[in-house]
This record gives C-alpha cells, sequence and structure tokens, in this order.
C-alpha cells in the first residue's frame, strides 16, 4: 500500500469516485499516535530506536498525515548535515528506508517542500555513501519537477553536475556545469555562478586541460569565492597543481588553507584533504605549521 496523504479527497483516495466514505481522521487515526509518540522521542534525544520504529510504519505502507510525515522529515533532515558528501554520526539510522518512501509519495501527491527536503536529504545521502548514480538519479527527477524555478534548476543542475563529478564522469559533469553557470548568471546569483564556473575548472583539470591558462583563472575564483568555505576545492586544485610542478611545499601550505577554510564543515571533503595533507608531508605537518593544521579541525 502506498503512503496517503490527508489532503487529498477521501473518496478518490477509497473508491477513485465520489461517494461516502470515513473521514480523514479515522482513516489515519492508527498511526497518528504512533507517529506522534516518534516524534515525542526524537524531540526528547532518542534517535535511533523511534527511526526504526518509523522505518518500519513506512515499510509497511501504513496511511500517514502530510503533516506529521513532514514533521518527521524534519527531524531526520535535521540529523544529516546539509552539504556535499556528509559525514554521518548515526550511521545506524536507516535513512535510505526512511527517505526514499517519504520522497516517493511527496513526488506523489505534488507536496513540493516536502519532496525538495526528503529529496535534498536523501541526495546527500548517497553522496556520503558513496552510491553516486543514485543521488543522480534523485536529482535528475527533481530536476525535471523545477521547471519554471529558475533558482532551484540553477541549484539542481550544478549539483547534479557535481555528483557527475564524484562519478568520475567528466563529460556529463562539464556540460550541467556549463548549463550551471548560466542559469545562475540568468539568476543574478553571482556566488553560485563562480562555484559551478571553479567546478567547471575542476572537470577541465581531470579532462587534462593545460594548467598555464586554468592556474590563473582558478585564483581568481579563489578570491571571489572568499571567505566562504566554496574556496576550499580551488585550494585544492592549486595544491594538485604545484604538486604536479614540482613544488611541495607550496602545494602543503594550500592545503592547510583549504582545510581552514572549510574549518568544522562536516564533509567528507576534508576527510580526503587530511589525507593528501599527510601524504604530501610523509605523515606529519610541515615544520611551523601544526598550529594552523590543529585550527582547522
Amino acid at each position: 500500500m502506498d503512503l496517503v496523504f490527508d489532503d487529498q479527497p477521501i473518496e478518490s483516495i477509497l473508491y477513485d469516485e465520489p461517494g461516502a466514505g470515513p473521514s480523514s481522521a479515522s482513516l489515519f487515526s492508527a498511526t497518528a499516535p504512533q507517529v506522534s509518540a516518534i516524534i515525542r522521542a526524537l524531540d526528547e534525544g532518542a534517535v535511533e530506536e523511534p527511526l526504526r520504529r518509523l522505518a518500519s510504519l513506512l515499510a509497511r505502507g501504513d496511511l500517514m498525515s502530510q503533516d506529521l510525515l513532514g514533521e518527521t522529515a524534519r527531524r531526520i533532515l535535521a540529523l544529516l548535515p546539509q552539504v556535499p558528501c556528509p559525514i554521518i554520526k548515526h550511521r545506524r539510522i536507516p535513512y535510505r528506508e526512511l527517505l526514499q518512501p517519504i520522497f516517493a509519495a511527496a513526488l506523489a501527491h505534488g507536496a513540493r517542500e516536502l519532496m525538495e527536503a526528503a529529496g535534498t536529504t536523501l541526495y546527500r545521502f548517497c553522496e556520503a555513501m558513496g552510491r553516486y548514480r543514485d543521488a543522480i538519479d534523485v536529482i535528475a527527477t527533481m530536476l525535471e519537477r523545477a521547471k519554471g524555478n529558475l533558482p532551484n534548476q540553477a541549484v539542481l543542475t550544478n549539483n547534479l553536475g557535481y555528483d557527475y563529478f564524484l562519478d568520475r564522469d567528466w563529460e556529463r559533469a562539464a556540460a550541467c556545469f556549463e548549463r550551471a553557470v548560466e542559469l545562475f548568471t540568468r539568476a543574478n546569483d553571482t556566488l553560485n555562478r563562480n562555484n559551478s564556473r571553479l567546478n567547471l575548472l575542476c572537470c577541465r583539470y581531470e579532462q587534462g586541460q593545460t594548467v598555464e591558462g586554468l592556474e590563473r583563472e582558478v585564483s581568481e575564483l579563489r578570491a571571489l569565492l572568499a571567505p566562504s568555505w566554496l574556496q576550499r576545492k580551488a585550494l585544492i586544485l592549486l595544491a594538485r597543481v604545484a604538486e604536479q610542478r614540482g613544488d611541495p611545499k607550496a602545494a602543503i601550505g594550500l592545503v592547510e588553507r583549504a582545510l581552514a577554510a572549510c574549518k568544522k564543515v562536516p564533509s567528507r571533503h576534508r576527510l580526503e584533504d587530511r589525507a593528501y595533507l599527510r601524504r604530501l608531508t610523509g605523515g606529519s605537518p610541515a615544520p611551523g605549521n601544526e598550529r594552523a593544521l590543529e585550527e582547522s579541525r
């Protein structure tokens, strides 16, 4: 049985035609106390056990009101950092089993806000788990529903490119980033336009573009994106160029700056950058830079 929201005509839900039928309240009376108890438990600090109970309700397809489903979705969203490739603290929570049916129900019933919240959290979870193709599918579905909403189209197009990039599909990633630059330009969103331009340059580097012209443009974009943590990928790209040129000292300094730029951002990219720094330094910070590295944690 599919999840059903209480904002639909009850007659059409039950009989596919107008007529007498049970009230909305009676349809949801069985699950409302259970979902309310789950929400209370979450508000009191419990996490895994109530969410496993919710996953069981969703798996059975029990009728659930849109309001209560939205309340639970917001609490799930708060547990998962809304950043690219988030670090997941509560790894035993069945995020996919929770988010997939909520996302599907929101799509089926045209609940736009719930669809955006559940969909965004779902594709970020997929990124965290390295399931980039699954993330691509979710974003592509959301993008189809974003027609006529220029800001959403721009963000989703960029994020679609990001997951193609993570999946090492440079050609499709570059096409998305080019389109995102165009959309952000039309939306007068300068910060995100520059971020998409930088994403495109990262693609070009992976595709083998020579570093001479690329390095200058990356440096310009880094300055435009500062002090936002979005400058992190510019610094990492410049570090890779410096390493390629045989200048490990410059590369080390750039990676340390990248770590400082995304200080306390709960993304796996910070873990990747630390691993890169350890490789460059042979396992320890460069002399004199221990404090700078510690402050980036």
